[in-house]
């Protein structure tokens, strides 16, 4: 319905007015409230700033890094310099949820549409969440439908002929059903030049679609069941020519495909003290993947295809005890079943495929308390306990062997302190432990033994958070070091025929630290400024890859020949882990008539150097870079016009760089260059 017109404001401001409201520890508190280093992202924050997917929220987040891997498929988010950098499979070291359902890792790079908030804690997670996660968690959430009928139109079109467009309606079906439509559709033409057919090698089409039913079933039981479906076909860019890196020339096309579906229902029942949540879930996801490389003897074709099903089964309930107990019990169920094919051939001379696949069974309960010593103290602790089981079909060496088994079984914790030094500002102290169970190296050059055992860490987090001078300046800041134990890793030791690789584990004693800190303030009624920053120093300890040299490749047996080799990666970096990242931005909104609002707002960040592997190679190292985005606009109205300039001064940078296993020269997978793209928005 049209609204009343109301000078516009930082929507940080009103949160901060209001109370910032997250439910982060299962339970509707302040922020201030809770002990642990989360960042709350609001929906309309992600609009503003135009943030579409959750790799872009690397820009908002101290410590979020999503690498891009060539394919939304394969670009994993990692926190504090952990994450994945394994496609065969495994489990996820950072969960990615949507309304409480925890995604495939192939999925953790979403669009994000029709979002009230996302919330990205950092550190092991497990005592409040179903899926376990070692190194955090990134928790969408996502509008409910509306008790009045409301509807909205986005509509974007820019550099690249890059369309954008979403469509939503919400509103009551009956006086006790609501339901949500949601449509969203994308068209990039692509940036990297193909010189030899004068088009484009990285154009991608995506189609989503995602429906929600809420029912009151009594005055106490509530129901809410969501389908949701999307397909994203486009290139998979496995990198070009570093310095031209801009322009390449396939000898065909590197194609992908993905698709997800998904069901999910929700049961909430509000007794007199107590809430009882039960979550249900079934996904379904492929991807198929095309490479095409040229030889003289013919092209080379390479293939990667990817069957996956999870379900999940979560149950939570939760009560009191009088004003200081808050607790929460949780029990958690899930089983995935997929099945990878990779394959490569020349037409005429040879054809592999290495089948790979896996059922894995988890099983979990765990429990979580907050007791009020006093009115400014809070004390905090949790247990899980988790069973995981995987059975799995390998290939190590050119050797395949089936019926594999790994079973994992372990309990992790955490247990924190929150003091109130004033209604305003907190300090809390926080221990947390999480793991990643064992797994195998489904697809491994490295002969012997694909299993990999699981990985570990322990964190330490100190923060301090508030605001100060009437609520105009906010802050957030957190100290932490984590300890990780057999970290699991996707080693390469290159040789001429592509080199050694596999996942496998470093030894004890990794680690990574560093501070992260966020800020705002209210200049006046008009003009905010923000800033963000993370510290990172990482090490691996006691990390020796000592398998398997690859020097040829046996074609009869289908073995690759080679030496034994004794490679100390010890002491290196963490690959993707800029040692700094940083952020600064402006919003400035002003009044331009009595019914004409516009805005200016600007962003800027800087990522330092980072190395793309465990290898530390300097040939493969990312120099460090900045870009700069703005973005001007008016509002009249339900009307908004807003034209954005991303890259503004067109920076020049690889976000990957790697070695050719053929040629051994660089490639690079490029960053957006300069683009625009002007938007229109309608909402009723």
């Amino acid at each position: 319905m049209p609204g009343q017109h109301s000078p516009r404001k930082s929507e940080e401001t009103v949160l901060k007015n209001d109370v910032i409201i997250v439910t982060t520890q299962r339970r509707e508190q302040s922020l201030l409230e809770v002990p642990v280093s989360v960042s709350v992202i609001s929906g309309e924050t992600l609009e503003r700033e135009g943030i579409m997917s959750s790799a872009e929220l690397e820009a908002l987040v101290p410590s979020l890094n999503f690498p891009n891997s060539g394919s939304r498929s394969y670009t994993r988010p990692l926190i504090r310099g952990i994450g994945e950098n394994d496609n065969n499979g495994t489990a996820s070291n950072i969960t990615v949820y949507v309304d409480d359902v925890p995604l495939p890792i192939f999925l953790a790079d979403l669009d994000l549409i029709d979002v009230e908030r996302v919330e990205v804690l950092r550190g092991p997670q497990g005592t409040l969440f179903g899926q376990n996660s070692l190194a955090g968690a990134i928790n969408v959430v996502t509008q409910q439908p509306s008790d009045e009928f409301t509807a909205s139109v986005r509509l974007g079109y820019g550099s690249f002929e890059e369309f954008d467009a979403q469509g939503l309606v919400s509103g009551p079906i009956s006086e006790a059903m609501r339901g949500k439509l949601v449509l969203s559709y994308n068209d990039f033409g692509g940036f990297i030049d193909n010189t030899l057919s004068g088009g484009k090698i990285d154009p991608s089409e995506t189609v989503g679609i995602r429906a929600v039913l809420s029912a009151d079933l009594s005055a106490r039981l509530t129901a809410d069941l969501t389908l949701d479906h999307d397909d994203l076909q486009g290139s998979y860019v496995d990198g070009v020519p570093f310095g031209e890196f801009r322009k390449n020339e396939p000898a065909g096309g590197n194609f992908s495909d993905r698709v997800s579906s998904g069901a999910s229902l929700r049961l909430n029942y509000e007794g007199e003290n107590f809430n009882l949540t039960s979550i249900s879930a079934y996904r379904e996801f492929t991807n198929d993947d095309l490479l095409t490389i040229q030889f003289p003897t013919g092209d080379l074709f390479g293939g990667f295809d990817n069957d996956q099903t999870q379900f999940t089964q979560e149950l939570r309930l939760s009560s009191s005890f009088g004003d200081n107990v808050d607790w929460l019990l949780g029990a958690y169920y899930f089983d995935e079943s997929f099945s990878q094919v990779q394959s490569v051939e020349q037409v005429g001379l040879f054809s592999l495929d290495f089948n790979g696949s896996g059922d894995t069974e988890t099983f979990a309960v765990f429990g979580d308390v907050t007791i009020g010593i006093t009115p400014k103290l809070d004390l905090v602790g949790g247990l899980r306990y988790t069973s995981v089981e995987t059975v799995g079909d390998v290939v190590t060496g050119g050797v395949i062997s089936n019926n594999n088994e790994i079973s994992t079984d372990r309990i992790s914790s955490r247990a924190a302190v929150l003091y109130k030094i004033s209604d305003n500002i907190t300090l809390f102290g926080s221990y947390s432990s999480g793991f990643r169970p064992g797994t195998f190296s489904y697809y491994s050059t490295i002969p012997g033994d694909a299993t990999v055992d699981k990985e570990t860490a322990e964190s330490f987090e100190l923060g301090f958070r508030g605001s100060v001078f009437e609520g105009t300046f906010d802050f957030d800041a957190t100290l932490f070091h984590v300890n990780y134990d057999n970290r699991q890793i996707l080693s390469t030791v290159p040789g001429t025929f592509g080199g050694v690789f596999g996942l496998t584990n470093a030894g004890d004693g990794s680690t990574s630290q560093g501070l992260e800190l966020a800020a705002g303030w209210q200049v006046t009624e008009n003009l905010r400024l923000t800033g963000s920053l993370a510290t990172l120093d990482t090490e691996l300890n006691n990390f020796i890859v000592n398998d398997f040299m690859v020097t040829g490749f046996d074609a009869v047996n289908l073995v690759p020949i080679g030496m034994d080799v004794d490679v100390d990666f010890s002491g290196n970096s963490f690959s993707d882990a800029p040692e700094l990242r940083m952020t600064l931005g402006f919003d400035y909104n002003q009044n331009i008539t009595s019914e004409v609002d516009g805005f200016v707002r600007g962003r800027w960040q800087f990522v330092d150097d980072q190395f793309s592997g465990s290898d530390n190679n300097p040939d493969t190292a990312i120099d460090s870079y900045s870009i700069a985005n703005v973005s001007t606009g008016v509002q009249f109205g339900q009307i908004e016009f807003s034209l954005e300039a991303n890259n503004l001064f067109d920076e020049y940078y690889p976000e990957a760089l790697s070695t050719d296993p053929v040629t051994g020269s660089l490639v690079a997978i490029p960053g957006v260059p300069q683009s625009f793209m002007a938007r229109f928005r309608y909402t009723y």
